[in-house]
């Protein structure tokens, strides 16, 4: 369940950052907003973020009151870590960037669906990140 709601988030982010149409995706481009301004605060050195599924509030009346944003520490997605906040802003703000250009990322292709897929299979047979490793490389090697 962690890893499919994992991968719904991305797809949220990465759909809130390149979408510029409607009003749901402008409250989470604030959303992202707030976030990558808290992550600028994140303390140097190795640390391990776990990931915990945030409550939802049912009653919210806006998409983006779905979950309380403040109630735990958030970090940007890792497409938007090379990214300024200041520069974000100009994203959501519509502002044309200066020779910049968002990065594309295929999401709804088939390689990426047989990607997804792999991966969900592999985390049900393998356990340790070398076994899972080494066994999406291999998959992928026999592709070829």
């Amino acid at each position: 369940m962690p890893a499919n709601y994992s991968i719904k988030h991305s797809s949220v982010h990465e759909c809130a950052v390149t979408s510029q149409k409607n009003k749901i995706a402008k409250s989470v481009q604030q959303c992202i907003g707030y976030i990558f301004i808290n992550a600028e605060i994140v303390p140097e050195g190795n640390y391990v973020l776990c990931f915990v599924i945030p409550s939802v509030n049912f009653g919210a009346t806006d998409y983006v009151d779905l979950i309380d944003w403040q109630a735990f520490y958030v970090t940007p997605p890792p497409v938007l870590r090379q990214i300024s906040s200041h520069e974000l802003l100009k994203i959501q703000d519509d502002v044309p960037m200066d020779g910049s250009d968002f990065i594309k990322f295929p999401s709804h292709t088939q390689s990426v669906e047989r990607i997804v897929k792999l991966v969900t299979e592999v985390c049900r047979k393998k356990v340790g990140r070398q076994n899972r490793d080494g066994f999406i490389r291999a998959t992928l090697e026999s592709r070829k």
